[in-house]
């Protein structure tokens, strides 16, 4: 028979397992990610002041990931996070300009491979995160990868020991307001070409004399290309067709050209050039004869088109006309180009007047007819 006394004991022992666990829950004991978890397909919510540690790779995809103010994950040297390889993932990042989310290596000098955003659900944002001590082996050895930008990206902050964000591919509803990279890479930036004017308030920091923002080839079809004048010049390092509507670059535009690096306007769908005081330059790394490819005028530019008062410099051919129509092609320079300029031979007069040719093997050649998309034909 239970004496009152015994029936005590019991519920005192059971209010305190209770509490016990009620507290356990409550504590923000740092979350060990290593080598007890690879794949996670539950959803994963950090509370504000927790501190996370990452010791490797790292692949979240369950259905969200929230990410509280203050949050700081430590990453041991070569983690990484993974997020969305499985499956889109609800990315909510709420950091805030007081308690950013900040990523960062794990004890002093610590370095850690970076983050790398897969799949993105809809829904999706970032605000004020922190990536720290990165030393990057991802795809162009970028801190962040973004392989879909569908989704707000604001007051992210960047510091590498090799380059800034990578976005593959921009889609609708992906922007980034307020970006500040401090790299000791060449390549703060890489985005498609259309997703420029989709970045605000960039800060772009990189010691380096070829320091540049990596143009992408666009994945879709767009109806206008905008290149504002930021502090750091352009880079091309492949061919980039063009058949935007519209394609237009601000005075005092740079962008320099690795060795196959070409731009190649109006392929497949009509397309007007606004371009006045743009420098298409050879990259300073390519020495001695080494040139890149050239510009190409399709037979879809438009008859509208201005490009004038520009200067090619160092291309193998530095501009091609597959349109027996000329449209505003005036006061520019084309210089150091095995061929200046390659056209139909009734428009090369007026071309060779208008504009200035210095220091090519040779100034003018005449086309022989269509080159084929995406290829330069060299001189024979």
């Amino acid at each position: 028979m239970k004496t009152m006394h015994s029936q005590s004991a019991l519920s005192f022992s059971l209010l305190a397992v209770a509490l016990v666990s009620t507290l356990s829950a409550c504590v923000k004991d740092p979350i060990d990610l290593g080598p007890t978890l690879t794949d996670t397909t539950e959803p994963v919510h950090w509370l504000s002041g927790s501190t996370i540690v990452v010791e490797r790779l790292t692949k979240i995809d369950g259905p969200t990931l929230t990410i509280e103010p203050g949050v700081t994950i430590k990453c041991a040297p070569g983690a990484s996070l993974s997020i969305g390889t499985i499956r889109p993932v609800k990315i909510v990042i709420n950091g805030t300009a007081e308690s950013p989310v900040v990523i960062q290596g794990e004890g002093m000098g610590g370095s850690y491979n970076g983050m790398l955003i897969d799949k993105s659900a809809s829904g999706s944002r970032i605000s004020h995160l922190q990536l720290e001590d990165v030393h990057s082996t991802m795809k162009d050895g970028a801190a962040m990868v973004v392989k879909n930008l569908n989704f707000p990206i604001s007051n992210l902050f960047i510091k590498s020991d090799t380059n800034g964000l990578l976005i593959e591919k921009l889609s609708k509803g992906g922007q980034v307001a307020g970006l500040n990279v401090n790299c000791n890479g060449d390549i703060p930036l890489a985005c498609p070409i259309q997703s420029v004017e989709a970045m605000q308030g960039l800060e772009l920091s990189s010691p380096g004399a070829h320091s540049s923002v990596l143009l992408l080839p666009p994945k879709e079809k767009c109806a206008t290309i905008s290149l504002p004048k930021l502090e750091k010049p352009y880079c091309i390092d492949g061919v980039v067709s063009i058949d935007a509507s519209t394609f237009q670059a601000a005075a005092g535009v740079t962008i320099y050209f690795k060795g196959p690096g070409a731009l190649d306007f109006g392929c497949f769908e009509p397309c007007t050039l606004k371009c006045q005081g743009v420098r298409f330059m050879k990259h300073p790394s390519l020495t001695g004869p080494s040139r890149w490819a050239g510009i190409t005028f399709n037979s879809k530019v438009s008859s509208s088109s201005t490009f004038a008062d520009c200067t090619i410099a160092g291309a193998e051919i530095g501009a091609i006309f597959e349109n027996e129509q000329v449209f505003n092609f005036t006061g520019n320079t084309i210089s150091g180009c095995n061929v200046g300029v390659k056209a139909y031979s009734k428009l090369l007069p007026k071309i060779k007047e208008q504009n200035t040719f210095s220091g090519n093997v040779t100034d003018t050649e005449t086309t022989r007819g269509h080159r084929g998309v995406g290829v330069l034909a060299l001189p024979q």
